[in-house]
């Protein structure tokens, strides 16, 4: 996961992480680093480029373990 083009305002970290599931709506994943609510990010699921799933997704909540974050991302449409 990483922020997307064009947002030089954000930090433009790479996450790596699991999908634990996925719909319409979001993903929910597990993260290794942590994520502040609210954040944007570009989520591939799957392989990049190699037709993996990629949309704009913001961080709507984030519960903290002890070795990550379980996160879940709302897929941003482009009219908002």
């Amino acid at each position: 996961m990483s922020n997307g083009p064009g947002q030089e305002w954000m930090n433009m970290k790479m996450r790596d992480g699991w999908a634990l599931n996925i719909s319409r709506g979001g993903v929910r994943a597990i993260l290794e680093e942590s994520v502040e609510l609210g954040e944007e990010y570009e989520v591939t699921v799957g392989e990049e480029g190699a037709g993996g799933l990629t949309r704009r997704g913001r961080v709507v909540w984030v519960q903290d373990e002890p070795d990550g974050v379980i996160v879940g991302f709302e897929f941003i449409v482009k009219d908002e």
